[in-house]
C-alpha cells in the first residue's frame, strides 16, 4: 500500500473472535471478505457521488477491488478509481484527489471514506457476527 492510503483494522467482541478462530481458514476468510465488501459499499457510493463530474468517467470507474499486494494472513479490500492512481484511463483521478504543486486537491475519496468509515465498520462487524454464526450452523 502506498503513503496515499488509508487503513482501519476492525476489531471487536471476544466471542466473535473466540468463533471466529473456530472455523476453517477457508470459511473464516471467506465470511470475511463478504462482509468487508458489503460494508465498503456506502463508501464506494458516497465517493461516486462526490467525485468531480466532467464525463462522469472517473465517477463510474470508482470500484471495490482486492487488494493488489497481498500479505499472508491479511484479506484486503481496495475502494479505488480504476486500475490504481495515475494510471490507465482514469490517471487524473490522483491528480483529482491529491492535487498537484498547482492545483489544490478535492479529496473526494478520502472525505467519502472519513463521512462513512464508522457505517462501514458497524456493518462488517455486524456482518461478520452473522456469517459466523451461519456458517458455524452449517
Amino acid at each position: 500500500m502506498g503513503k496515499n492510503t488509508i487503513k482501519f483494522k476492525v476489531s471487536g467482541i471476544k466471542e466473535i473472535q473466540r468463533a471466529f478462530r473456530e472455523l476453517p481458514d477457508k470459511l473464516a476468510k471467506k465470511v470475511i471478505r463478504q462482509a468487508l465488501r458489503k460494508g465498503l459499499v456506502p463508501i464506494r457510493d458516497t465517493a461516486k457521488t462526490d467525485a468531480p463530474r466532467k464525463t462522469g468517467l472517473m465517477a463510474a470507474a470508482i470500484k471495490i477491488r482486492a487488494a493488489t499486494k497481498r500479505k499472508r494472513g491479511v484479506i484486503s479490500l481496495d475502494v479505488r478509481i480504476g486500475d490504481h492512481n495515475f494510471k490507465g484511463a482514469t490517471f487524473y483521478g490522483g491528480f483529482q484527489e491529491f492535487g498537484t504543486k498547482n492545483m489544490e486537491g478535492q479529496h473526494f475519496m478520502e472525505n467519502a471514506f472519513r463521512a462513512k468509515a464508522p457505517e462501514a465498520v458497524a456493518t462488517i462487524m455486524d456482518l461478520v457476527a452473522k456469517g459466523i454464526e451461519r456458517e458455524a450452523k452449517a
